[in-house]
């Protein structure tokens, strides 16, 4: 949703329907269904008209994701599959794109801070044995993410597109 030209808000979330050969055998289903992860996010086009290149036009634009786990159960990660991750991220990421004639290109790069999750305690166990007296927080590491991007219009029904990305862990997860 633009708020104004330069500003725009936005939701995004999938419904989701994970499957497990072994969640199927060991527990007799076949797992949730549901709404996964949900994202809440604001955008800030920089410049709407950063330069020209080959005749087109590009621009750049800082946006803000906050990932919640939410709108789902999540369930014990040793018995239970779930329709996400089942953890709070933020996502600070650098945007940019450029219309080519008949083509485009996009290249993005970001960083997203994974929360810690400390919600062990209200997991239903199904039957595993945990000793309370320790702690299961964990946290997954932080992401540095970048993507390169285009496509282009071969007909007037038909598009090629190619894309590249890439995640490296910072390296600084715990359990």
């Amino acid at each position: 949703y633009g708020v104004v030209d330069t500003v725009t808000i936005f939701t995004s979330f999938a419904y989701k329907q994970p499957k497990s050969d072994d969640t199927i055998k060991y527990s007799g289903e076949k797992g949730p269904s549901g709404i996964g992860d949900m994202d809440f996010g604001i955008r800030y086009n920089i410049v709407p008209n950063l330069f020209t290149v080959f005749g087109g036009k590009g621009l750049f634009s800082l946006q803000g994701t906050f990932t919640t786990p939410d709108f789902y159960d999540f369930g014990f990660p040793l018995s239970h599959l779930s329709n996400g991750d089942g953890h709070y991220s933020s996502r600070l990421d650098l945007l940019s794109g450029w219309a080519l004639g008949k083509g485009y290109l996009l290249c993005n790069l970001g960083y997203k801070y994974m929360w810690e999750n400390n919600n062990i305690d209200i997991w239903d166990t199904n039957n595993v044995t945990l000793d309370r007296s320790k702690s299961y927080d964990y946290k997954y590491s932080d992401q540095v993410k970048f993507f390169l991007g285009g496509g282009y219009a071969v007909h007037p029904k038909v598009e090629v597109r190619a894309s590249l990305e890439y995640t490296k862990s910072i390296g600084n997860a715990y359990v």
